[in-house]
């Protein structure tokens, strides 16, 4: 406690603070020192409660804060030394992403081959849509699995394009190998289904394009313009289907499970 003043309190009236500190009440007298002099107060007076407060928690809370300080008793190097195979974790992580991408691709890909199959043209665009978001996100997958890569591959002493097969080969005793090769298995699976999807639903545009739709005319609208405004945008919404769907199959991904 600072020089001036010594706080009395009885235990079990005074008020006790988060650092577990009695803090002036009522009860609580703050006496003088012998021979000191505060200008918070005068010989037997006692200063301000806040005065008091000030002085005497500021200390004790400084020295509560600095001695329970958890100090780390290993440095950070040590959680993750060479070989610990935290850049294979993160690829491993990043594979389970472009699975469950490729999954909702093939979904995807379903929706539009039983729209196409019912002939409900109203919804083509908005299938195709979503599939180009679909695309999208596996491409930004993609470069984030590329960067992965290079860095197990540097640690493992591949070349930094290696595939997937290779990463398999080249991986340490233990779970890596196992691990990846059950990713490896997933994805070729999947490129496979995405692959008979994708072929179905490019024979069912390319068959739909040669169909002419209804018009639903009515004697108020000429028959010739009718019909070839809707054969029109029927086969602009059809062709734009078959121009996304080919965009499924990209030859990175296929490269990387070579």
């Amino acid at each position: 406690m600072s020089a001036g003043y010594s706080l009395v309190a009885h235990a079990n009236n005074g008020p006790v603070d988060s650092g577990g500190c009695l803090l002036p009440h009522y009860g609580a007298q703050c006496t003088p020192r012998s021979g000191d002099t505060e200008s918070g107060g005068c010989a037997g007076r006692p200063p301000s409660s806040r005065h008091v407060v000030a002085r005497f928690l500021a200390p004790v809370r400084a020295e509560i804060v600095e001695s329970e300080i958890p100090r780390p008793s290993v440095s950070l190097a040590e959680f993750h030394p060479r070989g610990s195979h935290v850049g294979a974790t993160e690829l491993s992580a990043q594979l389970w992403k472009e699975r469950a991408l490729i999954e909702l691709l093939l979904f995807k890909l379903d929706e539009l081959e039983l729209i196409v199959a019912d002939n409900r043209s109203r919804w083509v665009p908005r299938a195709t849509k979503e599939i180009e978001q679909v695309l999208d996100r596996m491409s930004t997958a993609g470069l984030a699995r590329a960067i992965d890569v290079s860095g197990v591959a540097e640690e493992w002493g591949c070349s930094p394009e290696a595939g997937l097969r290779e990463l398999v080969a080249a991986a340490p005793a233990g779970v890596w190998g196992d691990l990846l090769d059950s990713h490896l298995q997933a994805l070729l699976d999947l490129a496979g289904e995405v692959r008979e999807a994708t072929q179905t639903c490019q024979r069912l545009l390319r068959s739909a394009m040669e169909w002419v739709p209804d018009s639903g005319l009515t004697a108020a609208i000429p028959p010739d313009a009718e019909q070839s405004l809707e054969t029109a945008t029927h086969d602009a919404n059809y062709r734009l289907a078959l121009a996304v769907t080919a965009r499924v199959l990209r030859p990175a991904l296929e490269d990387f499970l070579r």
